[in-house]
């Protein structure tokens, strides 16, 4: 009996949502492409200011020091250590900032060294991660790009970027 009553209303079920399916694609006719969503980006001063306020070993004259591998878990455990109060979600905008910046990446050479939360060298830059940089630096700028482009597009069709162009 238990058996039956569970199989018709799970028959019930797909009928039910079947119907849902059907009237929802009669109703919605649009065919528009999904925009990608691109998260928020901290800009690169503000994200070395970051780090040289509460790390001042991983800046260097105000240029960001390579940074050792799984350091954002050394800085995480900082920040509960020392009871900063900053953020994780913060933290990561900022390394992400300076990771991708063209500075970092140009500094990744060979033989360059990394360096830990003090500021001392820890490992340097094998010929892979070398490699690896040239090739993020390139994905960066076609990211950078097709945003750009993007940002453009919906300017055009809001109407903004003319407005803007009058004024």
């Amino acid at each position: 009996m238990k058996k039956k009553a569970l199989e018709e209303k799970a028959q019930a079920v797909r009928k039910v949502e079947q119907e849902l399916l059907w009237t929802g694609s009669q109703t919605e006719k649009s065919y528009s492409i999904p925009r990608p969503v691109y998260r928020k980006e901290m800009p690169l001063k503000e994200a070395v200011s970051f780090l040289q306020e509460h790390w001042p070993g991983l800046v260097d004259e105000g240029n960001p020091q390579l940074l050792a591998v799984n350091i954002r878990q050394t800085l995480l455990e900082d920040i509960r250590r020392r009871a900063l109060g900053l953020s994780t979600k913060k933290l990561k905008q900022c390394l992400a900032a300076i990771t991708r910046s063209d500075e970092y990446l140009d500094a990744m050479m060979v033989g360059a060294w990394r360096k830990n939360v003090d500021g001392q060298p820890v490992a340097a830059i094998i010929p892979d991660e070398a490699i690896f940089a040239q090739m993020r630096k390139a994905q960066e700028h076609t990211r950078r790009v097709r945003k750009q482009a993007l940002e453009w597009n919906r300017d055009k069709y809001t109407g903004e970027q003319c407005q803007n162009e009058i004024e």
